[in-house]
């Protein structure tokens, strides 16, 4: 993809655009930053050599499906020494110290294309030359998602839920509970008929009440009435649902004799680079 446009987010809203610059009328000199590579790349595999049992010569491979590396490459353009440092300041403030709390890399692919985002953790800023107006740098990142996700939120209150990427997504759903309920099965069906579902019992819900369900991994989550953790009642082996691309329901069903109803669904569509 060809960018343009590159967005570094600090977790307390600053932020730094590669791309972004000026000419200074008096010296001619750019003063800003460009981008020059995006790189998203597999975390690293870790190999070795190990005697397996059915296999002979053995090689055993190791890694994170869950993780990418990325590198951020660009340039500092400064009218003046004290201008390029000044830049660069802003740049590492951005950043923050190696290994750090969360940085969003914001980017449009195209021009039809949502504004994406990846959060990540910096593990390297690398100057190549401080020497001179012009600072070329490489910025490594960990990210702990494999996808870039859409920095606006969709959202409904049930029925159809329409998945606008390429890649299958967590949703954070909402449940209304009304009256005596037990168990609830939540479900998803995707477009090609299949369907995931998450089963919850002994819930021992006895008034009105909502439930709020984080499915995204690493983060699960059940929450009664915003204070209660309800973890414990998800049945061993049942589904956390996903939104696949393309048009899926939603359903939620109790054999209670109270009810439950879908309040409200907000997922951050995906997409796979």
């Amino acid at each position: 993809m060809i960018l343009s446009n590159i967005t570094l987010v600090a977790p307390d809203g600053s932020s730094v655009e590669l791309g972004q610059w000026d000419i200074d009328p008096n010296t001619g000199h750019a003063s800003g930053y460009v981008a020059t590579n995006l790189l998203f790349k597999p975390a690293p595999i870790t190999v070795r050599r190990q005697k397996l049992p059915f296999f002979a010569g053995g090689i055993v491979a190791a890694s994170h499906a869950d993780l990418r590396d990325i590198t951020v490459s660009g340039a500092v353009f400064g009218s003046s020494i004290e201008d390029a440092n000044a830049l660069w300041q802003q740049l590492l403030n951005v950043c923050g110290d190696p290994g750090g709390g969360f940085v969003s890399i914001r980017f449009q692919p195209s021009s039809s294309s949502p504004l994406l985002e990846m959060l990540g953790v910096v593990t390297e800023i690398n100057p190549q030359q401080t020497s001179a107006l012009e600072i070329p740098f490489d910025i490594s990142f960990v990210s702990g998602s494999p996808y870039a996700t859409a920095t606006q939120i969709s959202s409904t209150s049930g029925g159809t839920l329409v998945g606008a990427g390429n890649v299958p997504v967590y949703p954070d759903i909402t449940l209304t509970a009304t009256g005596t309920v037990d168990d609830i099965a939540l479900s998803i069906t995707h477009p090609n008929g299949q369907t995931d579902t998450l089963n919850l019992t002994g819930l021992g819900i006895t008034s009105d009440c909502s439930i709020a369900i984080s499915c995204k991994p690493g983060y699960e989550d059940i929450l009664i009435n915003g204070t209660t953790r309800a973890m414990r009642h998800r049945v061993p082996g049942s589904a956390w649902p996903t939104i696949m691309p393309g048009a899926n329901t939603i359903s939620a069903t109790t054999s209670s004799a109270g009810l439950v109803s879908v309040a409200a669904v907000t997922w951050n569509d995906g997409w796979s680079l």
